[in-house]
């Protein structure tokens, strides 16, 4: 298998699993919740936190798949409702 091909695989799997993630919490969670109930803590050199996450679920909102809103300190993911 080709790199290209082995991380579009792996994005691929990344989205459905908090797809499904959202979808077994009534279509909603905040983002630190899916962070760490997925186990997709990430970071740079200790600074930047979580922007593996924060990238998918980007790819996931440009998709409209999912939409996203702040609620207090918290940033909310939703199901896009069809």
């Amino acid at each position: 298998m080709i790199p290209r091909q082995t991380a579009q695989e792996g994005l691929s799997m990344l989205k459905d699993a908090i797809l499904a993630y959202l979808h077994s919490h009534h279509g909603q969670a905040r983002h630190a919740d899916i962070v760490e109930n997925l186990g997709l803590h990430s970071d740079f050199e200790g600074k930047s936190r979580n922007y593996l996450s924060y990238s998918v679920l980007g790819i996931l909102m440009n998709e409209g798949k999912v939409t996203s809103e702040k609620q207090g300190r918290d940033r909310i993911f939703k199901l896009k409702q069809n």
